[in-house]
């Protein structure tokens, strides 16, 4: 019997949990069930009237239609003012909603805003020590050589720029992925080196003929693309160290070498069309945009900087859009001091050599 009664129970919970999900679980759907209700009963009423006319009162038909009348003000007023509710819970969420986001993006904005300016404090600590170590050197040995440096250092050189070019390259990959997670796009990183004719026909004399080493030598300084980042390296499309590019024949080199420009950075160079000028002519087959920073010292007691070269980055940024930005920088300009510490220990090891010799 207790059995019995517990199975009818359960199939009375399961009807009644059907009927309240499939009749009236919205209230549109609810309202629908009921007024469809109202309707049959109404049928089911003029029927009877219909076919017994002397046996319902007309009062019955009067009461009917009152009724129906009634109830469907009282639905709809209901149905009215539970979705004027609604829609004001509806809006009042979406207005905290905003809100909140507002305040949130506000306060991540703010906390990237104050990393970014920590970080470079400790950057500009870093290049000011930097620059009153060179300023040191220099007041007690005219014999150092900042900006320059001999084929015996190349391979070194090249070792220290693998390692900075790749971390450089994962960091800028991280940072796309957050800023634009919706872009692919493949980046390039690279070295160039500022270099004296002199110094540069120690490093790429042996592949040039006697033509070309003469025209090295009507300018005093020229760029070559001292190393790029492994991936870029192992897919073999770009150059190194086998082109020599004059520094009024590029924009860039131009805005940075000549201190116009703390920086170079464009999202959409050929836009700019004639005002953009590089000596490769194939150079849009490999990038539309890039950022370019000096590696340099700032030399305190003079007032002016030297520059050892610049780190660049770069991407075909097929969908042009707002790829590089203020971030970009500081990761290519934190990494570039890294090489310009190394380059003025360089210098310091063979001033110190030649004192010994």
């Amino acid at each position: 019997m207790d059995s019995g009664s517990a199975m009818g129970s359960s199939s009375d919970k399961k009807l009644f949990s059907y009927i309240k999900e499939y009749f009236f679980k919205h209230t549109d759907r609810a309202l629908t069930v009921i007024f469809g209700i109202i309707g049959i009963l109404g049928l089911i009423l003029s029927y009877i009237g219909w076919q017994y006319p002397d046996g319902v009162p007309m009062r019955m038909f009067m009461i009917r239609d009152l009724a129906i009348l009634g109830i469907a003000i009282v639905l709809t007023l209901f149905a009215t003012t539970f979705k004027l509710q609604s829609i004001s819970i509806r809006k009042e969420t979406n207005s905290k909603v905003k809100q909140i986001r507002g305040e949130t993006s506000a306060q991540v904005e703010g906390l990237r805003l104050y990393i970014t300016k920590q970080l470079e404090n400790y950057r500009i600590t870093g290049r000011n020590f930097t620059s009153e170590l060179v300023d040191y050197y220099r007041t007690r040995s005219s014999d150092i050589h900042i900006n320059e440096i001999g084929p015996e250092e190349w391979e070194f050189m090249k070792d220290v720029c693998k390692d900075i070019t790749l971390r450089v390259r994962i960091a800028l990959e991280e940072h796309l992925r957050h800023t634009h997670p919706q872009i692919n796009e493949n980046i390039s990183v690279c070295v160039k080196l500022l270099i004296s004719s002199e110094r540069l026909l120690d490093i790429v004399g042996t592949r040039l003929n006697s033509q070309a080493k003469i025209g090295l030598k009507t300018k005093d300084k020229w760029v070559i693309t001292a190393y790029r980042d492994p991936k870029t390296y192992s897919d073999k499309k770009r150059e190194v160290s086998h082109v020599v590019y004059e520094i009024d024949q590029n924009t860039a080199y131009m805005n940075i070498f000549k201190g116009l420009k703390e920086c170079f950075l464009n999202n959409n160079l050929k836009d700019l069309e004639d005002a953009y000028l590089n000596e490769n002519p194939n150079w849009d087959r490999h990038y539309n945009a890039t950022v370019v920073v000096p590696i340099r010292y700032e030399l305190t007691s003079l007032g002016e900087y030297e520059f050892f070269g610049a780190l660049a980055v770069d991407s075909l940024n097929k969908s042009k859009s707002e790829l590089f930005n203020e971030d970009c920088v500081y990761i290519l300009a934190h990494a570039a001091d890294f090489l310009a510490n190394f380059f003025l220990s360089i210098a310091l090891f063979r001033m110190c050599d030649e004192k010994e010799n």
